[in-house]
């Protein structure tokens, strides 16, 4: 718990599955884009849950815009198609052992925020 991640989507989309919620109370994670992901406009950073009943929730900053993931949705993606990823880009967030709630979300391109449902195969 509290681990903090350094990304670096400069080569390629970096995907992080979170743990099951309902083993994991308490436990936060911190992704942050390193500097290499600085200026990078194809590549993006996608966080899901284990299972499509587990949601992240909760608002983040993008460019002084605020997104809102909903109560159905277990996908936060930093987007970079709606402009390039900033160094210091970050999503932090806390399980409850049953769903995981965004502590703290920022980045600097507006719109970069994207939420929905994950893809599982």
């Amino acid at each position: 718990a509290g681990n903090r991640y350094f990304v670096d989507i400069s080569s390629n989309t970096a995907t992080f599955r979170l743990p099951s919620a309902y083993h994991n109370k308490g436990m936060e994670v911190h992704f942050h884009l390193s500097i290499a992901s600085d200026a990078e406009g194809t590549k993006d950073l996608d966080i899901f849950t284990d299972s499509t009943a587990e949601y992240i929730i909760g608002a983040g900053f993008d460019g002084a815009g605020v997104h809102d993931s909903t109560v159905a949705d277990d996908l936060l993606r930093i987007d970079t198609s709606a402009g390039a990823a900033g160094g210091g880009d970050r999503i932090s967030l806390v399980c409850d052992g049953l769903h995981w709630y965004v502590t703290e979300a920022s980045a600097l391109t507006a719109g970069a925020f994207v939420s929905g449902t994950a893809t599982r195969s």
